[in-house]
């Protein structure tokens, strides 16, 4: 079951074929972790879907009436008729401009007709460590997709895909001069000797995680160092590494133990569980 455009309907349900996000990827995305049916940072997540949709000129999706969409309902209906409402889950929320003329040109945004799709899948844990090679596919500093979640994700598909076709988890991009970007599917963080905590500036073409977001409050509260700066690779040989994103949450680098880290996955469990008791999630 999905949530389509206002009805909630088989998987199978056709979308038009001249909807501008199958055609031409044109659209945003979220996706949102679950945990006992509950959406993880949801007001995080609309907030930059809103800001995608913005920047792209989009309309944020409303209801029929124009009214405010209740996401969490959605999710939480979802959750109940896909059997996800126990342990954890998946729910991605994407927005694409929809149906227009043939070409490249858009309808203003007064004319637009967008289409909402809401689905929710289980998710199964990932392993306990993450092995990595670095990508030959390039993250651009300055793309429109390295700053939001748009559908035109073809450099992060293939980085992945060519990551899983050399028995690694996770590729970690570079921007066009050559610095670390972020991962195919998730931002990186870096320990040093020293224990301060690196992660690439979102000028180097890192996506503004929901995830890294959280990991920077964190650092900052508890009195960790941390520098959004720009990265060399030859840094990977000398720091520990670990990876976030909003499912797999903190994931560190292959043989990689560290207080540190440790530390802020304590603190981001709790984070978690504390939202997990907010009913906005």
């Amino acid at each position: 079951m999905i949530y389509l455009n206002g009805h909630y309907c088989d998987a199978g349900f056709v979308i038009d074929g001249r909807d501008r996000g199958f055609l031409l990827g044109d659209g945003v995305f979220e996706t949102v972790l679950l945990k006992e049916g509950r959406p993880v940072f949801l007001q995080d997540h609309l907030q930059r879907l809103k800001t995608a949709c913005d920047a792209l000129e989009i309309p944020y999706p409303q209801s029929e009436n124009n009214q405010t969409l209740d996401f969490f309902e959605i999710i939480h209906q979802l959750s109940t008729l896909m059997k996800c409402d126990v342990g954890k889950a998946s729910a991605r929320i994407t927005v694409s401009r929809g149906v227009s003329g043939r070409g490249l040109v858009f309808p203003p945004m007064d004319q637009a007709n967008p289409t909402l799709m809401v689905v929710v899948n289980p998710f199964h844990s990932p392993p306990d460590y993450y092995k990595s090679m670095v990508s030959q596919y390039v993250r651009g500093r300055h793309a429109l997709s390295s700053h939001y979640k748009t559908l035109n994700y073809l450099e992060n598909i293939m980085a992945k895909n060519e990551a899983t076709q050399n028995g690694c988890d996770e590729a970690i991009m570079l921007n066009e001069v050559g610095r670390i970007a972020c991962g195919s599917t998730c931002n990186l963080f870096m320990v040093t000797k020293d224990n301060h905590l690196l992660t690439p500036s979102l000028e180097e073409g890192a996506l503004p995680g929901i995830t890294r977001k959280k990991i920077l409050e964190i650092a900052s509260t508890i009195g960790v160092d941390c520098m959004e700066t720009e990265i060399e690779i030859n840094r990977l040989t000398e720091c520990d590494l670990f990876f976030t994103n909003s499912l797999i949450e903190i994931i560190n680098h292959e043989n990689v133990s560290n207080p540190v880290i440790d530390t802020l996955k304590q603190h981001y469990a709790k984070l978690v569980l504390d939202c997990g008791h907010d009913l906005n999630g």
